[in-house]
């Protein structure tokens, strides 16, 4: 695991942002976030699929969106976790509730790949990891990791919404 703190530059952030935390963006609901029949009535949340399949999939955004790719490849100077091939771009957005909930273990691809977690606002929500270490959501906070590995989500209590951005590449 390696943590990038204030990864990208204040008006580049800005903008990423603005876009996912705006009126723009469409967010498309699940009724699951793990698995099916996970534990806990709540346990709901809205995805924007920016790239799959090889092809962006995102009109408004995919700019910054690229842009932001391309600042990581710049910037992964550490080849263990270097882009070569990108498989998923998604945004997460987990709804508020009145009590944290953690939600079920799962992993992002059933096969070797990595993954690029980038937490867009501050709350009191996690991701936590196999090894049980928990990176609380920090705006401007890039975590890379195992995306083949066990890892799960919570939602957030004290602001309206907790926002990410997952990237799963190879």
């Amino acid at each position: 695991m390696k943590v990038v703190e204030n990864f990208l530059p204040d008006e580049m952030f800005r903008e990423l942002s603005f876009w996912l935390c705006g009126g723009e963006i469409a967010w498309y609901f699940n009724s699951t976030i793990a698995n099916e029949g996970e534990a806990g009535s709540l346990n709901c949340y809205f995805t924007h699929t920016a790239y799959f399949n090889d092809e962006w999939r995102s009109n408004l955004g995919g700019d910054i969106l690229r842009r932001l790719v391309d600042k990581i490849k710049d910037q992964t100077v550490d080849t263990e976790w270097e882009i070569k091939s990108l498989l998923r771009v998604k945004a997460n957005l987990y709804p508020r509730t009145e009590t944290l909930q953690s939600h079920d273990k799962h992993f992002d691809f059933p096969f070797s790949h990595k993954a690029i977690l980038f937490y867009i606002n501050d709350n009191d929500g996690y991701t936590e990891f196999e090894d049980g270490v928990r990176m609380k959501s920090q705006a401007n906070r890039m975590v890379f990791f195992d995306g083949s590995k066990p890892h799960n989500s919570t939602n957030c209590t004290t602001k309206k919404s907790r926002v990410s951005l997952g990237i799963n590449y190879l």
